[in-house]
């Protein structure tokens, strides 16, 4: 749906629809109530997300989304069609397998079994049994007011199959102005015959007068679609019709038949929209574009109307060329934004150095309606590629007064100076850039880097330790020790400057260690323990022990002693691995440090090492479905498993699940369903690796075969020793009792196992995050 910010060269979509589309349908006209007429049907496939359905309003030459509500629900519906019976056939593929194979559906038909009868679906079964090729071109005359489109349609295309004999007919039925439908389709009959007889083309101007609105307009796009000269005139007319589609189909024609003449009504046609029409832009630009007469469009680049300067540049765009950036100095910010999509978003070299030389206009320009553009100038220097590229991005980087998104933005390309990724920084598109010398961004960070690190906070001031510690910039040791002294900062940018001062070799470094061993933070103290080791191996070693000795230490302590002794490589290392694992007794392993201990010991891959870690494991029993997964139980980080959770690429959790009310609905409400008040961690992980163990109510379809012979099938949404309550696709709730019932199917989760997705350790993040819901 078009919103404010969006970008001028897209049409905008009509609507929003459910996260799951798969069959989608139109009503033909027959088999439903009438208040179904020109509904679209949709399967969201998103569990039991069953079948919606929505029609769509006029809304200027577009339309928008009405009327979207549920239709058939709950069902695990792929498909949905309409027979010629009057029938509505629905697939339910209750036994989804998500590695391809299938383990059978069932197809449902709706249906009022009085409405079938009615005499228009008893012709239609019949028409269609029989083959339009038998009926009388006077049938088929009649057939193109039947209420059903599929009839009429076929009836159409039977008239036209007949040929120039039918023009007469046809021409005759559009003067009967007693049925809208039956008018068009012998307007659209009329087009396809004029791709073989020129006189069924003469009619099409007359039309373009008609009262109708939808006559007029599909007769101004059969002018155009079928080349008729001479409509020229006739069209610029239309593109003052009172009605928006019909001026939309005028100017699409108008640029299909390439003429020059209509350029300055069109801009005129712009000119009254003032952008309000995003369908009318679009269809004005079409035109103007196949027109293709560039100096007539070019000549109106100045004009005081932003909304014809600004379809000076969409023609522009269309065409591919560079000129866009003249309207980089627009006093219009929409404006400036379009002509840097087009620059960066077409690789448009010519403009990319006017779009680089923006930069001090918009430096410090705060607010979400100047991202994209000032995204799409940080990219214009990253791929000059210059010094003065570099130096440029490295001084917004270290203006305090720039949007901090901006400066992180500014700070991410400079570190990926030198080896820039394949792909567009901006959209994605594959657009490599040849290796170059990290010297240039070097230089120009070292040049900035009193005001930046002056002004760093957060994210920033952590990217910018990282950058100085890899690029090996001159800088004030003391600046980044008193980062880690700083109980104030966040704690991102203190590791980093740690990390950064154990790399330099600074002097006074043992201090600093000893000094955050004793910090109230667990991650400084874990960091500066693993720092310590790197650096004097023997000091650490009886640090590292006793951390892992102490069952009251932090969690996070403990697991980070284990990655640090894995990583020392020694012999001593390894042997207080062992020490340490034999110490445990018998089955004691802490099951928060299952996995990195498990880690530890295969990194290392020594026979005693592994014995060692047997002996202290956890035994579970052999037909234990959790086994291989326990050791992601207890010990996650709940930041990680949010990101996991909101972004891991193949998962796409939030796609499905909501959370806290954000996220899709596919699956249940997770902050409902795994509160920790009502659930354990075995069953999180349960339903994570095994979702068709225990499906949540409301989310599983069954298949019952009753005693009596009868079969029945819906949601099962309650289940007790005695009976169980299903909703059925129909929406009537049935009590069964469970006495008659004589089988029943399995009941069947959308979601696919995450054991295929996430490692062991992605796990445990995500049953960390999980289990913090309310």
């Amino acid at each position: 749906m078009a919103h404010p910010g969006q970008a001028a060269y897209l049409v905008p979509a009509v609507g929003k629809i459910g996260t799951g589309p798969s069959g989608f349908v139109y009503y033909p006209g027959v088999g439903l109530p009438e208040g179904y007429n020109n509904h679209f049907f949709m399967c969201n496939y998103t569990g039991n997300g069953g079948i919606e359905s929505f029609t769509v309003k006029p809304v200027g030459a577009g339309f928008e989304t009405t009327n979207y509500h549920d239709f058939l629900k709950p069902l695990r519906t792929t498909d949905v069609d309409f027979g010629y019976d009057g029938k509505m056939y629905v697939a339910d593929y209750i036994n989804l397998v998500w590695d391809g194979g299938s383990l059978g559906g069932r197809i449902y038909t709706l249906h009022d079994p009085e409405r079938i009868k009615q005499p228009a679906i008893v012709q239609m079964k019949k028409l269609f049994a029989q083959g339009f090729d038998k009926c009388e071109p006077a049938e088929l005359l009649q057939l193109l007011a039947h209420p059903d489109q599929r009839v009429r349609q076929r009836a159409q295309f039977r008239l036209a199959e007949l040929g120039a004999a039918s023009i007469p007919a046809l021409q005759q039925r559009l003067e009967n102005k007693d049925h809208l439908l039956a008018r068009l389709h012998s307007l659209w009959a009329l087009g396809q015959l004029a791709e073989s007889n020129p006189t069924a083309k003469e009619s099409f101007t007359s039309w373009v007068n008609d009262e109708e609105v939808e006559i007029r307009a599909h007769a101004c796009r059969l002018l155009g679609d079928y080349d008729v000269q001479g409509a020229g005139l006739k069209l610029m007319e239309k593109l003052k019709d009172a009605s928006p589609r019909v001026q939309f189909f005028a100017a699409q024609s108008l640029g299909k038949l390439r003429y020059r003449p209509a350029v300055g009504p069109l801009f005129d046609l712009l000119a009254e929209n003032k952008d309000q029409d995003p369908f009318l832009r679009h269809a004005a630009v079409y035109a103007l574009t196949l027109i293709d007469d560039r100096p007539a469009v070019q000549a109106r680049a100045n004009d005081p109307r932003p909304s014809v300067r600004l379809a000076v540049l969409l023609v522009q765009r269309r065409h591919g060329d560079a000129q866009v950036a003249q309207f980089l100095n627009d006093a219009e910010l929409s404006i400036v934004t379009e002509a840097a999509r087009a620059i960066n978003d077409l690789a448009l070299e010519g403009g990319r150095s006017a779009l680089a030389a923006l930069l001090p206009r918009f430096s410090t320009a705060a607010g979400e309606e100047y991202e994209p553009l000032l995204r799409r100038i940080v990219n214009a220097h990253f791929r000059l590629g210059a010094k003065e590229n570099a130096e440029a991005l490295a001084s917004l980087a270290a203006n305090s007064k720039a949007p901090e998104k901006m400066r992180l933005e500014a700070l991410q390309a400079l570190g990926d100076w030198e080896k820039p990724s394949p792909r567009d920084r901006v959209n994605g598109f594959w657009r490599p850039l040849t290796e170059r010398s990290v010297e240039a961004a070097r230089l120009a960070l070292e040049s900035q880097l009193t005001p930046l690190l002056a002004s760093s906070r957060g994210a920033l001031a952590t990217e910018a330790a990282r950058l100085v510690n890899r690029l090996g910039i001159k800088a004030d040791d003391e600046l980044f020790a008193s980062w880690v002294k700083d109980s104030q900062r966040d704690l991102g940018s203190r590791i980093a400057a740690l990390q950064l001062l154990g790399e330099r070799k600074y002097a006074p470094l043992p201090e600093l260690l000893t000094a955050s061993l004793r910090d109230t933070v667990p991650a400084l103290r874990a960091e500066a323990r693993h720092l310590l080791a790197l650096q004097n191996a023997a000091t650490a070693l009886p640090l590292l022990s006793a951390v892992l000795a102490n069952a009251d230490a932090e969690t996070l302590e403990r697991q980070r002693a284990l990655a640090t002794l894995s990583a020392l490589k020694s012999a001593e290392a390894d042997t207080l691995l062992q020490t340490w694992l034999e110490s445990l007794p018998a089955h004691k392993l802490p099951a928060e440090l299952e996995l990195d201990a498990a880690e530890a010991v295969e990194a290392r891959k020594l026979p005693a090492l592994t014995k060692a870690l047997k002996q202290s494991q956890p035994s579970y029993a052999a037909d234990d479905p959790l086994a291989r997964f326990r050791s992601s139980l207890l010990g996650g980080d709940v930041e990680r498993g949010r990101a996991l959770f909101v972004g891991h690429a193949k998962a796409q959790c939030i796609r499905c699940h909501k959370i806290r009310n954000e996220g899709g609905d596919a699956g249940p409400d997770l902050t409902q369903s795994f509160s920790r008040n009502k659930l354990n961690r075995e069953y999180m992980l349960e339903s994570l690796i095994d979702p068709n163990a225990k499906i949540s109510v409301g989310f599983g379809n069954v298949t019952l075969a009753l005693t009596d012979g009868r079969i029945v099938a819906g949601l099962l949404k309650a289940e007790t020793p005695t009976e169980l309550t299903l909703v059925t696709p129909e929406q009537k709730t049935l009590t069964i009792k469970v006495d008659d019932i004589d089988d029943r199917s399995p009941i069947k989760s959308p979601m696919p196992a995450m054991d295929r997705v996430f490692t062991l350790r992605e796990l445990r993040d995500l049953l960390a995050y999980l289990y913090t819901l309310e």
